[in-house]
């Protein structure tokens, strides 16, 4: 974790993957598409795939810079950080089962 930055350049960081996350999910509903009904086509399952990979390193690094700094937000926020890990649990768990499926 980069205990130097600060609290808009996390913002901005946080942001920025966000927005890549955004085009990955973009390319997967494109080549989904593009498979049809005859099942999900190489292209697409490398299109996920790198969903995921894109998705897990923004939990992490999400998780990194926000774990230390919520609880000290405010009075929430010891529960935003339970909050946050809940999420990023669940979100992991679909992430999963996606490439499973």
């Amino acid at each position: 974790m980069d205990h130097t930055m600060t609290p808009s350049a996390m913002r901005d960081a946080l942001l920025t993957e966000h927005r890549a996350i955004r085009a990955h999910m973009d390319a997967v509903r494109v080549e989904a598409t593009r498979s049809g009904d005859g099942g999900m086509s190489s292209a697409a399952r490398a299109a996920l795939t790198g969903l995921a990979e894109v998705v897990e390193a923004h939990l992490a690094r999400e998780e990194s810079l926000l774990r230390h700094v919520l609880p000290g937000a405010d009075a929430w926020g010891p529960a935003r950080v339970e909050a946050m890990m809940r999420e990023h649990a669940a979100e992991h768990a679909a992430l999963t089962q996606a490439l499973r499926a």
